[in-house]
């Protein structure tokens, strides 16, 4: 008999080390398991890797290896090791048998019949709930020791800060040399450089550069720098400039993964604060935040003008705000220009993309009137923000209500796919295996809908503007104290009330140019501004 070539695949996650998975128990047990069957192991591939993904590095030479026929056979400790998902375990499966690759399991003995196959797929099924239970256990615990007052960071903390790991907690410990140098940005960005001209970004990341500060990734080795040791990058700086873990607080569960590359931020109510110590004081790292918010709202962007509503108008037709930019032909202007504009082609390539401008003297003199005219009525403005008010109030009861719902509608998903899952383990004649993989199916993709769903309205609530008493009243006093001098109203001053009242506008296009209207919204009375003097020529 001839032969077989084999190759030992093993597999183990970090929370597995010492629980009876590490990586030498189970060469060893493959390894022998591979001499009494008479294999000729050409190939051993061992990982630390996740098994809930199939983009495993050494799994992807595995499965190159079965690809290219030089095997007959996989030995592999335990189904688990393989993947910890049954859709990826039947998958691989498949795969390797349609290239006429066995998989040999040490622990298991499962015939190639319909109740081998049934069997194994038992037990994929009970490997990926072990998988979701250790998943929730480990969530849980980490959650807990945060809400203790624990730091959870990865193999590096943050720049500035040395990591002391405990058994059952860690913590932030301030590195002297290193706080020198977030101090020294911070100086630089909100106090300004030996001349007293704050530096950008840009400017600090150079500097650092040019007396080889060093960074992170020089000090620790973890990961090797692209550009040579000391060179710090504009994006590096712009992170510690808004990490609030500088003024002395560490947040936990900021942010969701959705896959292992992607992740997104999380609501700030679930973010877990934990008190570290403080490199900076809270009234510097405020400034900081503060320059940062002024730089986004007032950057020139290449511009030559003062634009009142930029970032503020959105186009009705694509979606897309309008850009503020400058005609420098003749004599220099202004204008909007709908962003899409730069979209050649619609999704179904017949749909002609949004050519259209307004002229920006036109836009904002039309819009500053508006607002006047509230400013001077301050009746109107208060009544509106508490319709407003109550709308809002209204809007949000309705949607926790609806997320409750959603929360129970979940909590009676997971108890029916757990007593599918116990009635099938229990006596698999109740259930067949096809009636048992459609219900489980169903459930969980019944369960990612409902997910969503609590994502997206929770996102909804999350981003809608509060209009709370004290804000009326602010408004109010405001609205008093400017009426006398409102006419001889600064740009900078009017954008400030843009700001206050949070003025935003959408545009709708016409039969004509001179049809096109804005509708302006905040906390104002909805209101159109008059079309017929803010039309321009078509862009091309």
């Amino acid at each position: 008999m001839m032969s077989s070539n084999a190759v030992i695949y093993t597999r183990v996650s970090t929370d597995e080390q010492g629980k009876g998975f590490s990586l030498p128990t189970q060469l060893e047990a493959c390894r022998k398991h591979a001499v009494d069957r008479g294999y000729v192991v050409v190939a051993e591939y061992t990982e630390d890797y996740t098994g809930s993904v199939l983009d495993r590095p050494e799994l992807t030479r595995l499965r190159d290896m079965v690809a290219s026929g030089a095997i007959q056979t996989v030995v592999v400790y335990d189904m688990d090791r393989m993947s910890r998902k049954a859709a990826h375990q039947m998958y691989l499966e498949e795969e390797f048998k349609k290239a006429g690759v066995a998989i040999d399991y040490v622990i298991g003995d499962y015939t190639d019949s319909p109740e081998g196959t049934l069997h194994k797929q038992i037990r994929a099924v009970i490997a990926e709930y072990e998988r979701e239970k250790i998943k929730e256990r480990t969530l849980r615990g980490k959650r807990g020791r945060a809400q203790a007052g624990s730091v959870l960071v990865g193999r590096v903390a943050p720049y500035g800060y040395d990591y002391d790991r405990g058994e059952r907690s860690g913590s932030l410990r301030i590195n002297e040399d290193e706080a020198a140098i977030v101090r020294q940005i911070f100086h630089w960005y909100v106090n300004g450089d030996e001349t007293g001209k704050p530096l950008g970004r840009l400017a600090i990341a150079n500097r650092l550069s040019q007396v080889a500060a060093p960074t992170k990734n020089d000090l620790t080795g973890f990961r090797k720098a692209k550009k040579g040791y000391g060179i710090w990058s504009k994006s590096t700086v712009g992170r510690m400039l808004t990490s609030e873990v500088y003024a002395g607080t560490w947040y936990y569960n900021r942010h969701q993964r959705t896959s292992r590359t992607t992740s997104r931020a999380r609501d700030r109510r679930d973010w877990i604060p934990v008190n570290v110590p403080a490199i900076i004081d809270r009234e510097l790292w405020d400034a900081a935040q503060q320059r940062a918010h002024d730089n986004r709202i007032n950057s020139p962007r290449n511009t030559k003008h003062d634009y009142l509503m930029r970032g503020r108008l959105r186009c009705a037709d694509c979606g897309l705000l309008f850009r503020a930019r400058t005609e420098p032909r003749g004599k220099v202007k202004g204008y909007y220009s709908c962003g899409g504009q730069k979209i050649e082609h619609s999704v179904d390539f017949q749909n002609k993309p949004c050519h259209r401008s307004l002229r920006q003297e036109d836009v904002d003199d039309r819009v500053w009137e508006r607002i006047k005219t509230v400013l001077l009525n301050p009746a109107l403005l208060t009544d509106s923000m508490r319709q407003k008010q109550a709308e809002i109030s209204q809007e949000r009861q309705l949607k926790a209500q609806h997320q409750a719902n959603i929360d129970k509608q979940l909590d009676l998903n997971r108890a029916q796919q757990g007593k599918l899952l116990r009635t099938y383990l229990a006596d698999n004649t109740l259930i067949s295996e096809t009636v048992f993989a459609s219900e489980m199916t169903r459930l969980r993709d019944d369960a990612t809908r409902l997910e969503q769903e609590r994502d997206l309205l929770a996102q909804d609530m999350t981003t809608s503007e509060d209009v709370s008493d004290e804000t009326i009243k602010q408004v109010e006093d405001f609205c008093e104290n400017v009426r006398k001098g409102i006419e001889a109203f600064t740009f900078a001053d009017k954008l400030a009330v843009v700001e206050i009242l949070n003025i935003t506008g959408i545009v709708y296009r016409g039969v004509t140019r001179t049809d096109d209207t804005i509708v302006l919204s905040g906390f104002m009375p909805d209101t159109e501004v008059d079309s017929s003097a803010i039309a321009a020529t078509t862009c091309s």
